[in-house]
């Protein structure tokens, strides 16, 4: 933990607060003075490449690992506390015996209606479709009356029309699928399913969801090695992006160097106090280069006495 803190200060804590002494010092000077910019360029150059750095980097940091949490290592997690079920029979398990499924096999006669498609739209376009003996809907295929297991997806189904979501194009000899455990897809599902429910009167009872996919097992392994290379691969390239950023700073420091927009001159430092104590800490070389000016400067105005102008 006290590792933690130290890396949080270095890389995030000290560039804000050298950002923010640089910004109090910039203001100061405006007001006390006519500000020139070169100097000021040349100041608040690399304080302000490392703190946006910094920002930068957080907020890489927080969208990959969201994204790796809630598409990858979460839904793992989640499949590992659930159940594996092999040669399920689509025309006698209901719903209720499945609820505790994350993985799911069927015999070699299920298969999924594509033509009675259910839908709904909010935004994305949830679409459905059964999972039944023979792969359509007849009387006397469903179980104990009741239509409970369904294949799901987003955006591959015209509202109605042919259902064309996960692998339904990738020939497997048994139909597979992985239980979609997203509460929210869930809740918009079970919309859909009143729906199909309703447009082809059908009574359905506890619905489960499934995205199809032609090997479960892989796939749910996927989730995890996937999210370690996704992993990898930014601990990687995020840093490598940062060093070829301090390159570009560079050179574009030094051609503003070279055409004078930025020059070393007076430092726009916060006036003596707080602000001073702090710039010495945060900014040394920009305090040090200031000193080294008020002390120059003294050296003129204050000659030595053993010295006599005639």
């Amino acid at each position: 933990m006290a590792i933690f803190w130290v890396v949080t200060f270095i890389l995030i804590v000290s560039p804000t607060v050298a950002f923010v002494v640089l910004c109090v010092g910039i203001l100061t000077t405006t007001c006390r003075s006519r500000v020139r910019w070169p100097p000021v360029v040349y100041w608040a150059w690399w304080p302000s490449v490392r703190f946006w750095s910094c920002v930068l980097a957080l907020v890489l940091g927080m969208k990959i690992g969201n994204y790796l949490w809630e598409n990858q290592f979460e839904p793992y997690q989640q499949m590992m506390r659930l159940q594996a079920y092999n040669n399920v029979n689509p025309s006698e398990v209901q719903g209720v015996r499945l609820q505790d499924a994350g993985i799911a096999l069927f015999n070699e006669t299920a298969g999924v209606d594509r033509g009675r498609t259910g839908c709904l739209k909010n935004g994305p376009t949830y679409c459905i479709a059964p999972i039944v003996k023979g792969g359509q809907i007849m009387q006397g295929n469903e179980a104990d009356g009741q239509f409970d297991l369904f294949m799901a997806g987003t955006d591959c189904c015209s509202c109605p029309g042919e259902f064309r979501c996960g692998q339904w194009d990738m020939p497997s000899p048994v139909l597979g699928g992985v239980r979609i455990v997203d509460s929210t897809d869930n809740q918009f599902y079970k919309l859909a399913a009143e729906a199909w429910s309703g447009l082809y009167g059908k009574p359905v009872r506890r619905p489960i969801f499934f995205k199809w996919v032609a090997d479960p097992v892989k796939a749910w392994g996927n989730l995890r090695s996937n999210g370690v290379k996704f992993e990898a691969l930014a601990l990687l390239c995020i840093p490598l992006g940062l060093v070829l950023l301090m390159f570009i700073a560079n050179g574009l420091i030094r051609l503003l160097n070279t055409y004078g927009w930025a020059a070393p001159m007076e430092a726009p430092l916060p006036p003596p106090g707080l602000g001073r104590m702090m710039s010495a800490k945060f900014l040394p070389n920009m305090h040090r280069h200031q000193q080294d000016a008020e002390a120059q400067q003294g050296s003129w105005t204050n000659p030595d006495p053993k010295y006599v102008i005639l």
